[in-house]
């Protein structure tokens, strides 16, 4: 007579689980705090060489804008983003199944953009010296939100070697909007495209971060 012998493998399952939750639960804040500085890096590298971001700092939309210290405004608009980015983890737990939960989140830019928007280099105040002087030109906002509708009514822009920037002036008459080019809208600007893009490779960041800990 054969004997039989019969192991309980639920009870194996669960300590199993567990021993490896417990493992995990010392790994992962080294992955969370490897992965957080990756993306805010690989964020930075993206929206910089965005059209938009570089047209900014030295192309059509800073004579456009009329956008003086234009870099610093824009690094100071990407900072508060990327001050604003992190990975957090879930608590890891053996469930009684013998299985583990757990996991990451991300933590980016506000959809509404309300954490930008009204920042002291989203908004440029024209020279009292100009014609049009103490006017408000809410730059970011127009970028991110106002698409390619009608912003100034009385004014239309020429390109040429003048104005604070060296790149053009407004001339009486005509409307003005953001060139269709550039012109996002809360839900499609370029903010959401670097988002989008950054998105594509976080599978690849995690799995690194992961091999580099484990």
């Amino acid at each position: 007579m054969k004997a039989i012998l019969i192991l309980d493998t639920k009870g194996f399952d669960q300590k199993v689980a567990k021993a490896v939750a417990q493992h995990l639960a010392k790994k992962l804040p080294q992955v969370e705090i490897w992965v957080t500085a990756k993306i805010r890096e690989r964020f930075k590298a993206l929206i910089m060489a965005n059209e938009t971001i570089q047209s900014l700092i030295n192309g059509k939309l800073k004579g456009e804008f009329g956008l003086t210290n234009a870099e610093n405004r824009v690094l100071e608009i990407i900072d508060a983003w990327i001050s604003s980015i992190f990975v957090s983890r879930k608590q890891v737990r053996a469930t009684a199944q013998g299985r583990i939960s757990g996991g990451f989140r991300l933590q980016m830019v506000k959809s509404d953009w309300s954490d930008v928007v009204k920042k002291d280099a989203a908004i440029f105040i024209t020279p009292v010296s100009e014609r049009r002087g103490g006017a408000k030109l809410e730059w970011l906002r127009w970028l991110l939100i106002e698409g390619s509708k009608v912003i100034i009514t009385d004014f239309h822009f020429i390109a040429k070697n003048a104005g604070r920037t060296g790149r053009g002036i407004m001339g009486f008459k005509g409307r003005w909007h953001v060139p269709y080019e550039y012109a996002g809208n809360p839900t499609r600007n370029f903010a959401t495209e670097t988002i989008d893009k950054l998105y594509g490779e976080l599978e690849t960041i995690f799995m690194e971060a992961i091999e580099r800990v484990f």
